[in-house]
Order: C-alpha cells, then structure tokens, then sequence
C-alpha cells in the first residue's frame, strides 16, 4: 500500500517542482533512505525485445529538443478493468514537435469533445502497468473484456531533453491473441 502511494506521489511532486529533478532526486534519497523500494516508471518489453522504461508527462521537463514517434507493438493481458487514462500530450511543451494528426489523436480530439483518456490496465511479466488508449472503437470493444492475450499497436513518442529519453506510450491498436 505504501508503496503504490508513494508512486503516485511522484509526478505530483514533479510536476509542483516545475520539472526541478533535483529537487525529485531529493524526496527520492530520503524516500529510499527509509527503506521503501520505489520506482517512479514502469517497464514494458516491445515484440522485437527492446525493454523500454515508461514515463509520465509530469517528468519531461520543459525544454524539449525533439520528439521522436514510433510505432510499436508489445504482448500482454488485458488484465481487469479501463478507466481513466494518462495525459501523453503537453500542449505548452510539445507544440510543434508532432504532426497534425498524432496532435489531434493525443490531444486536441479530448480538448474539443471535454473528454479525458481512457487506460487500460495489462498485465506483462507478472507486472501491472496502466496504459491509455486513444481509439473509441477499440476502447468500446474491449474495456469489458478480461484476461485476454493481446498485441497491441501503440505510439512510442521518444521524447528527448537535455540528453535524457524519456518515454511515452499511446495504444491505437489491439488485437486478441488466439
């Protein structure tokens, strides 16, 4: 329980410090020095091998050098419920980075309908990670199902500052594995 708290924390804390990582490495010293295991982002393992270590848009900080997207797929279970998903797009500090189009699915389609995203929550390697999913159709296909095999089609945006990656992830695609 403390832990999962904890991990909320986190982005709340970045985000109060302005993107201040010194200040985050400091709550993150004194959290670990009280001998709680901590780990602020979540890892996933693509289709091609590639583990990739996921972050939240609260940890990029505001200036940005370039955003890279890809397009990738992982494996895992539609674990038990969909809910309320993650903002992957900062208006103020991605603008210009992206296409039209990705801005329109990672943004502006919530903005102009006053709708958030929706997550679902996977299970991969026996590890729980929530991830948002920005298609309606696929949403409506499968925020009900349950402990289903899945592929999954996402967008990998590889955002990059100051010379550090920073990940996020937005699924456009799943499909059941038989």
């Amino acid at each position: 329980m403390t832990k999962k708290v904890l991990c909320l924390l986190i982005p709340f804390i970045v985000n109060c410090s302005g993107g201040n990582v010194s200040q985050v490495n400091l709550v993150q010293s004194k959290i670990e020095s009280e001998n709680v295991s901590l780990n602020p982002s979540q890892s996933l393992t693509l289709i091609n091998g590639e583990k990739i270590s996921l972050s939240n848009i609260y940890a990029i900080p505001n200036n940005i050098d370039s955003i890279q997207v890809d397009d990738v797929q992982f494996e895992a279970k539609l674990a038990d419920f969909c809910g309320k998903g993650h903002e992957i797009y900062d208006n103020k500090k991605m603008q210009g980075f992206l296409s039209k189009k990705l801005q329109f699915i990672l943004y502006d389609q919530y903005k102009h309908n006053h709708t958030e995203p929706t997550a679902f929550n996977f299970n991969q390697d026996n590890a729980n990670i929530y991830l948002t999913v920005v298609n309606d159709e696929i949403i409506s296909k499968y925020c009900r199902k349950r402990n289903i095999r899945t592929l999954n089609s996402a967008y990998l945006l590889k955002v990059y500052s100051n010379g550090v990656r920073y990940n996020l992830l937005a699924i456009h695609d799943i499909k059941t594995i038989e």
